[in-house]
């Protein structure tokens, strides 16, 4: 196993990547309850509260923070990256903002 990387905190950040409010909106119907019902358990106790935490320790060390938003603008799957076009749920997709 590979020895972990030293990083240098004058040159790390803290990289948020597809963190999106429309992901906490209520599921209206049974069939989505279903097949959400795994990441509703992860995000709400784990996930948010973990998250907020890197984000209060980051301002307090003043370590840059930067997002990232994966958008596609196409229900053809030729605009995504490799990653998204593999089967699960990646079908989803997000309202403009």
């Amino acid at each position: 196993m590979p020895a972990d990387p030293v990083i240098s905190m004058g040159s790390a950040a803290l990289l948020i990547i597809d963190f999106h409010n429309t992901y906490l909106k209520a599921i209206r119907t049974r069939e989505e309850q279903s097949r959400w019902k795994w990441f509703y358990q992860l995000i709400n106790p784990t996930v948010l509260p973990n998250t907020t935490k890197l984000f209060a320790h980051s301002r307090l060390n003043q370590i840059p923070m930067m997002y990232a938003k994966i958008d596609f603008i196409e229900e053809n799957i030729g605009n995504r990256s490799h990653s998204h076009r593999k089967p699960g749920f990646n079908k989803l997709f997000l309202p403009q903002e």
